[in-house]
């Protein structure tokens, strides 16, 4: 009885690890993703796909919303010197876009672990489509369980949640721990086959990073999924 317990223990601990560790591959490979998309930006805006000049005017549009205050007047030169500044830095965005993501316009994946985990993916995949198309109706146009995934991955976040903030009562089981991993590799695979078909560039550069669930993912291996074993619960 004993060696049973100990086991269960042992089991349990290794399957909180993995949901701690799984959950960061998670939001490491749609940072990369997104690097991918649009940090190998042309010269001019000109040569720009539509999906990156859309990110590029989001991100133009949500520095001027965080760095202008509206209730100022603008008649003080520090008021009017900080306005220039700005608009001389957009300018410079729409000039030379390689030269945009250095200025810190690249962002990142929001509110993973705030909130709907899922709706965070959703928004930042949303944002890199020129139609805003959704990926996960997409997904499901392809013949995937949206519902599921997304329950799967709300359900992943909350636990990392829980058991990152200490909380002892949350035990996974390597079963849910193998749910988790299968299912991260299979909407690693699908983000970035949908990003694939709005970034040309993609298919002649490397993968994101991806997830294999047979080995130790390292930095520039962390989300890949050339496997669809099990993908038939999903």
């Amino acid at each position: 009885a004993s060696h049973a317990q100990d086991s269960l223990t042992i089991g349990v601990a290794l399957a909180r690890a993995i949901v701690v560790l799984l959950a960061g591959h998670i939001e490491a490979f749609f940072n990369s993703l997104l690097v991918e998309c649009v940090c190998e930006l042309p010269g001019n805006w000109g040569d720009m796909s539509q999906g990156q000049k859309k990110y590029l005017a989001l991100r133009m549009t949500e520095e001027l919303f965080q760095n202008l205050n509206r209730d100022e007047a603008y008649g003080e030169h520090k008021q009017i010197e900080k306005l220039r500044g700005l608009i001389e830095k957009m300018y410079s965005w729409i000039n030379t876009p390689n030269q945009a993501m250095k200025s810190g316009a690249i962002g990142s994946l929001k509110g993973l672990y705030k909130g709907i985990a899922p709706d965070a993916i959703e928004v930042l995949l949303k944002r890199l489509h020129p139609d805003t198309k959704s990926f996960f109706e997409w997904i499901q146009i392809k013949g995937y369980d949206r519902s599921r995934i997304w329950t799967v991955l709300q359900q992943l976040v909350n636990e990392r949640t829980e058991i990152a903030h200490g909380d002892l009562e949350t035990q996974p089981t390597l079963s849910d721990a193998r749910l988790y991993v299968i299912t991260a590799a299979v909407v690693a695979r699908l983000a970035d086959e949908f990003m694939r078909s709005t970034f040309p560039h993609l298919n002649t550069t490397p993968s994101s990073p991806s997830l294999q669930t047979s080995r130790t993912p390292t930095r520039s291996d962390t989300l890949d999924v050339s496997s669809t074993q099990s993908e038939t619960t999903l």
